[in-house]
């Protein structure tokens, strides 16, 4: 079952300046990139540290003695107040817990809405037969903007209270903008750059720490850092994942199972 994308926002028809006008024009041939179907890989995660995370506060753990909201860099165990990403490539998945709690690691990734899957009223969560629960899951993959953006990719993801960001994000992305030299077109996500942080949220229930989102530089260089990073990660995850596709087919026909699902 295919996950429904939601609908693209208005065109964005504002006037541009003349040096807009040329970086929109230099992106041809990328239009439309990006926003595909993409594949899962294994890449370092941004997180919001939190006081339900395994090791916090313990004595041998990186988080021993992090404080509660602060944006942690898995790559290198870096944790910061804010950091500026550039986007790559997104998709939607289910990701499937079993644990009744939805913490800790998930045992299965579905790619669209298992058929089976049942919106249970008691506990407002959406349940397998088996007892595993489900959460609509947004995924965005990029790198980290700085002096040596292509060293710091990263992957974040967005579910439960979070989820809805996603969806913010992904139709900020996904909004065409006119031009006089192109017409109406869709830029590829690494067009914009983008500024991370943490806040506090809370319901009647409970509080924890949530994402904010700002577009910082809405039309970078696509000839300059870190434009060039992100689309050669882009470009070298899709190449990789036609690979493995082929090879699975491949496999599949020889009866041949336990094929690496990661292209990296």
């Amino acid at each position: 079952m295919t996950t429904e994308k939601p609908k693209n926002e208005s065109v964005n028809a504002k006037k541009l300046s003349s040096e807009e006008e040329k970086a929109i024009a230099a992106y041809s041939g990328q239009f439309g990139l990006g926003h595909e179907d993409s594949p899962a890989v294994s890449l370092p995660r941004l997180l919001i540290v939190s006081t339900q995370m395994r090791g916090f506060g313990e004595e041998d753990s990186v988080l021993h003695a992090v404080e509660p909201g602060k944006i942690w860099y898995t790559g290198n165990d870096t944790f910061v107040d804010s950091v500026d990403v550039v986007p790559c490539y997104y998709h939607e998945q289910y990701t499937e817990y079993a644990d009744p709690s939805g913490r800790g690691a998930p045992c299965a990734i579905n790619r669209g809405r298992p058929s089976n899957a049942v919106w249970d009223e008691g506990t407002n969560r959406l349940m397998l037969p088996n007892g595993h629960i489900l959460k609509r899951t947004g995924v965005i993959y990029g790198v980290i903007s700085g002096d040596d953006p292509g060293a710091w990719p990263f992957v974040i993801m967005l579910a439960s209270t979070q989820y809805p960001k996603f969806v913010d994000w992904m139709r900020l992305m996904k909004r065409p903008i006119k031009s006089k030299s192109t017409g109406v077109v869709i830029l590829p996500p690494w067009a914009s750059s983008y500024t991370l942080g943490a806040r506090r949220e809370e319901d009647k229930k409970n509080h924890w720490f949530g994402w904010t989102i700002k577009q910082t530089i809405a039309l970078l260089d696509p000839l300059k850092e870190p434009v060039t990073s992100a689309l050669g990660m882009y470009t070298t995850v899709r190449d990789n994942y036609k690979r493995i596709e082929h090879e699975r087919t491949v496999m599949a026909e020889d009866d041949i199972s336990g094929l690496d699902d990661m292209p990296f």
